[in-house]
Parts: C-alpha cells; structure tokens; sequence
C-alpha cells in the first residue's frame, strides 16, 4: 500500500510506501503537531476495519504463538491446534476456519519469503567474507606468533 498523492509539510511524497505509524488511526504522534496528520492523502482514510476480520486476526495471533510447531525450522499452524482453539473460544464456524487459514497461508508465505532474504544475505556476507583478503593466496594457515607468559631462556 502506497500514499497516492504529496504532502510536503508532513515529508510525504507520492508512491512512498503507507507506515502504519503515520496514520492516526495506529498512532497518537500527531496530538503535538501543528500541522495534524495527513488524513488527505491517508489510504486508510475510508477504511473502516471489519469486526470479524479483527476477531480472527486476533485469535490468529494467538494461535501463532501456541499452535505451532517449533524444531528447526517454523511449520505451519496445524489443524488440529486451530480446531480446538476454536472450540476453546465457541467459535468453531467454517467461516472463522477459513479466514484464519487464509490468514496463516499469506503471512506463513511472507515469512518463509523473508527468511529465504535473510539466509541468501547471510550467505552471500560469508562468502564475500572468505573470499576476501590475502588469506586467499596461502595454501595453509599462517601460525601467529603469540606472546607468551613464560620466561624466554636465553
């Protein structure tokens, strides 16, 4: 989501990507501006959150916390854990079921996505690492001369 319009007294240009943290809707920062927030060119400024949508990205984050499974690597929430959270909360509905796995499907893909981001970074910082410098052109490590706490006999 981006802002669609400028609005050079809050440093907003148009196409800039939309922070929550700007909006008055998720933040009270602009109580102490002169200029108020920049509801004129907020995406949010129409949008009216959705009671049902908030219920069940509640209890998804809930869920992401205790219906996981956790070892190596993060998997998906299992289904067994989502059908008795829902019946913990009488809520076991197919719609509430089904947003909550559209939910898990789009965030659980961003966050292999970003993970996948963060590994190639990783790998690509130690590569350059090892590849770097003049250790390259030795076959074997150098030995250190190391100072050393025992008396040298001469």
């Amino acid at each position: 989501m981006a802002y669609e319009a400028t609005s050079q007294e809050h440093g907003i240009s148009e196409g800039m990507t939309f922070r929550n943290e700007w909006c008055c809707k998720h933040s009270s920062i602009w109580e102490e501006e002169e200029s108020g927030p920049p509801c004129h060119i907020c995406p949010l400024e129409d949008f009216e959150e959705n009671s049902f949508n908030q219920f069940c990205l509640e209890h998804w984050k809930m869920l992401d916390v205790t219906g996981r499974d956790r070892g190596f690597g993060e998997s998906p929430l299992r289904e067994e854990a989502i059908d008795a959270h829902l019946r913990r909360y009488d809520s076991n509905d197919p719609d509430i079921y089904e947003t909550l796995f559209q939910i898990e499907i789009e965030l659980f893909s961003h966050r292999q996505k970003e993970e996948k981001k963060k590994q190639d970074k990783e790998k690509r910082k130690s590569e350059a690492r090892s590849n770097a410098g003049p250790q390259q052109n030795y076959s074997r490590p150098v030995p250190r001369k190391t100072a050393s706490l025992k008396a040298r006999r001469r």
